[in-house]
């Protein structure tokens, strides 16, 4: 049977070729006969610029990677239904060509091509365009201007090392699209933002430095994560008169960040984790919506900084009605051991009208390692022969001080899994490695504002956008009698 007459069925396609193949122009002509192909996946050594007669005008996806030639095609070509290019690994690849018969292209990424030097500038006239990214391209110095693309919602320059100042330059020239933008990412130096519309800005591995840091350029009221990790900088200032609706910051691995100034009232999630060098927190005391805060590897804030982190966030809102979670790379006190054997139950006698005079459960536990998945189990019907266990007057023995994680669990939260029975007098936890649990007194009316009990707090006040396999608090299992919860405090 003459299998060409099968091509024009064929509509997806992902072919193989290695330097070693003697018909590289021959899987040319086959596929350029494909006359249906919607998605093409092209791996190898194919050293030509793809024929003129390929891509069809019907593909929507096509995909290269490893290929030796340095265009992708010469001149113009009139691609209608093309929604996507990825490009990955063409080394001698020095140019990407005229995109302006790509009219509805959506998607335009190129990951590790060293010898890439520039876009054609069509790439920013394509108004469908919405993602686009350039990753690992060593060579890369020129971004062309955007302003075209006013449906683009993500960019994203990382690791590209010689951006030149006439680069930076003309990305700048971003800003006046931004307006357009909604979740933007780049990691390049030099850019100035200015838009309403932006919601996430990811910054990380920039070598930023505090030169580069020049707040006053930057307008962005609505901006709800900020990534800044890996940089340089020693001072930082995100204060609420420049990100009044911050919700998300992570300066992580900044190990030169010495000074973190004031927090917006609205941040939500703090990430500083393996900043050596911090030793200064600003104003803390009006961020009511911190709920999550992260301070692994050491740092030079000491037992002073530790105890304003617990103080702020026991004095926020989550306190009534969320999960808290902090993570600190050293024992914040001495902490006496609820338990001396690893995985062993506590079982807690609540007093008389606990639910009205308590607000919930902080569990402190010692861990000798770090980001840890913690499994709480918390239980309504005990065995009467269990008791009570009782705190022990001795501390957790270590060499080197394990890291510390602080969780808590409002009632509230409890009832919205329709799991708390309010008549129960004794309860149970079961928490991997060593850990101690107290009941938290409610807030009084004359202490911090208060919320009613039906008021308009929410979840989604608490920023809890993470990524469902990265949440820091799961339900894993209800019953009438039982709760488990998986806690990812760092």
């Amino acid at each position: 049977m003459d299998t060409t007459t099968e091509l024009p069925k064929i509509e997806a396609i992902r072919l193989f070729s290695d330097k070693n193949d003697p018909l590289p122009h021959d899987n040319h002509h086959i596929v350029a006969n494909m006359k249906n192909l919607r998605w093409v996946d092209w791996r190898g050594h194919h050293a030509s610029s793809l024929p003129t007669n390929f891509p069809q005008r019907g593909l929507c996806c096509l995909t290269l990677r490893g290929g030796l030639q340095r265009q992708l095609w010469n001149g113009y070509k009139n691609l209608p239904n093309l929604k996507m290019i990825k490009i990955h690994g063409l080394n001698n690849l020095t140019t990407i060509p005229d995109f302006s018969g790509l009219k509805n292209l959506q998607r335009f990424m190129v990951y590790r091509c060293p010898l890439l030097e520039e876009i054609h500038p069509s790439i920013g006239r394509l108004e469908k365009l919405i993602f686009l990214l350039i990753e690992g391209c060593d060579n890369f110095k020129t971004l062309p201007s955007v302003k075209g693309t006013k449906n683009i919602k993500t960019l994203s320059l990382s690791k590209c090392s010689k951006l030149s100042k006439g680069g930076k330059q003309e990305a700048s020239l971003i800003q006046n699209t931004i307006q357009y933008v909604k979740s933007f990412v780049v990691t390049c130096n030099g850019l100035e933002f200015d838009s309403i519309c932006l919601r996430k800005l990811v910054l990380r591995h920039c070598h930023l430095g505090d030169e580069d840091m020049i707040w006053d350029a930057w307008r962005l009221p609505n901006l709800q994560e900020l990534d800044l990790s890996w940089n340089n900088f020693s001072r930082l200032d995100v204060s609420g008169s420049k990100f009044p609706q911050l919700k998300w910051l992570d300066v992580q691995c900044c190990n030169k960040l010495i000074e973190l100034g004031e927090l917006p009232s609205n941040i939500c999630v703090l990430r500083a984790d393996y900043c050596y060098s911090l030793e200064t927190l600003g104003d803390m005391s009006n961020c009511k919506w911190l709920w999550k805060v992260s301070f692994m590897g050491m740092n030079k804030l000491g037992a002073d900084g530790d105890q304003k982190l617990i103080e702020t966030m026991s004095q926020g809102n989550a306190i009534e009605h969320h999960y808290m979670s902090l993570a600190l790379e050293h024992q914040v006190r001495q902490m006496p051991a609820s338990s001396q054997v690893s995985r062993t139950k506590f079982v807690m006698q609540l007093p008389p009208n606990w639910y009205n005079e308590f607000c919930g459960f902080l569990i402190r536990t010692v861990i000798e390692y770090q980001e840890p998945l913690v499994t709480i189990v918390i239980e309504q019907e005990i065995d009467e022969n269990e008791g009570e266990c009782k705190y022990q007057n001795e501390l957790f023995e270590h060499p080197f001080p394990p890291p510390t994680y602080i969780g808590y669990v409002s009632f509230r939260s409890l009832r919205r899994n329709t799991w708390l029975n309010l008549e129960c007098n004794m309860i149970s936890f079961y928490i991997g490695g060593k850990f101690e649990v107290k009941l938290v007194p409610r807030k009084r009316r004359g202490d911090h504002q208060v919320e009613k009990e039906n008021g308009a707090l929410g979840c989604l006040e608490f920023w809890d956008e993470e990524r469902d396999d990265r949440k820091t608090f799961i339900v894993q299992h209800v019953t009438k009698s039982s709760i488990n919860i998986l806690w990812r405090p760092c």
